[in-house]
C-alpha cells in the first residue's frame, strides 16, 4: 500500500493500474541511498529490511522498508510483501495538497 492511496492493492492487475496512474509523475533522478541493510533467509523465504533515502529533483524522502521474498518451485525469488513507511513522519512537514490521494 502506498502512502498516497486509500486502499490496499492485492493483485498484479491492481498494482499495474496504480503504476500506470503515476507513470511519469515521480522523478527521482538525483540519488538513492540504502542504509542499515539486513537480510535474513531460510531455504525458501527471505526478509530484507533497509532504510532508503531518495534525493530527487523536487523532494527528499526517507523510508523504512521491509520486504518479504518467497522462493518458487522454479527457484525464482518473488517479492510477496513490501511496506514503505516514512522515517520519522512527524518531522517531514507535509503541505496540504502536496501529494494527492491516488
Amino acid at each position: 500500500m502506498d502512502s498516497g492511496t486509500v486502499k490496499r492493492r492485492n493483485s498484479v492487475q491492481e498494482m499495474s493500474e496504480f503504476f500506470e496512474k503515476i507513470k511519469g509523475k515521480i522523478i527521482a533522478e538525483k540519488e538513492y541511498i540504502f542504509k542499515d541493510v539486513a537480510i535474513q533467509f531460510t531455504k525458501d523465504a527471505a526478509v530484507i529490511s533497509f532504510q532508503m533515502f531518495v534525493r530527487a529533483l523536487d523532494f527528499d524522502f526517507e523510508w523504512n522498508v521491509p520486504e518479504i521474498f518467497q522462493k518458487t518451485e522454479s527457484a525464482d525469488w518473488l517479492v510477496i510483501h513490501s511496506h514503505y513507511s516514512f522515517v520519522r513522519p512527524m518531522d517531514i512537514g507535509f503541505k496540504p495538497g502536496q501529494f494527492p490521494v491516488i
